[in-house]
């Protein structure tokens, strides 16, 4: 009787240890994997999908360095990282800054920072001006170059912001609210 009772402990020691082993290394069983292009939830994640696209071969195409996702930001807004060369075309991509509504509030090009035909990262800046009257919920999507204009070549990668009050005119954004110039000045009588 007793050799049975310390062959069941050792069985379930044996089994508590390999459990431990599973969870201790395996990593975590709640995260979001890619497949096919798109993020698929794995058990019950805690966070929210990855902020950059997934990639049809599982590869990473983009980082974004700034701004970070619900990030409040300012105008000017700087956007920086580094994308592989694929995503460009002639050194550069489309950037938009766009509102929960849909409306376009700036758009601009990121330029590559360095050769861009490459399949490693290259690194990429741009700086866009926006003009808002309120604190709002925006996102900033970096789309991938498709000179092609052909749907499968699509991609982009889109990161929600906070927009900070900005109720300054802009003449890069919205020509109509310029001020006017100043007439010219006339010239002295009797001269």
């Amino acid at each position: 009787m007793k050799k049975v009772i310390i062959i069941f402990g050792i069985l379930i020691v044996f089994i508590a240890v390999v459990f431990s082993l599973r969870f201790l290394l395996g990593g975590s069983e709640d995260n979001w994997l890619c497949r096919s292009g798109e993020w698929v939830k794995h058990g019950n994640p805690r966070v929210p999908p990855p902020a950059m696209p997934c990639a049809k071969n599982g590869e990473e195409l983009i980082r974004v360095k700034t701004p970070p996702a619900n990030a409040p930001v300012n105008s000017p807004l700087t956007i920086s990282g580094e994308a592989r060369g694929v995503w460009y075309s002639e050194g550069g991509f489309p950037v938009r800054l766009i509102s929960l509504n849909g409306r376009v509030l700036a758009s601009g090009t990121a330029e590559a920072q360095g050769e861009w035909m490459a399949e490693d990262f290259v690194p990429f800046m741009s700086v866009i001006n926006f003009r808002t009257e309120n604190n709002i919920l925006a996102d900033l999507i970096l789309d991938k170059a498709n000179p092609s204009g052909l749907p499968k070549n699509d991609d982009s990668l889109t990161i929600p912001l906070l927009l900070n009050k900005n109720i300054g005119i802009n003449p890069d954004i919205d020509k109509t609210l310029s001020p006017p110039p100043p007439p010219p000045a006339e010239p002295p009588i009797g001269d």
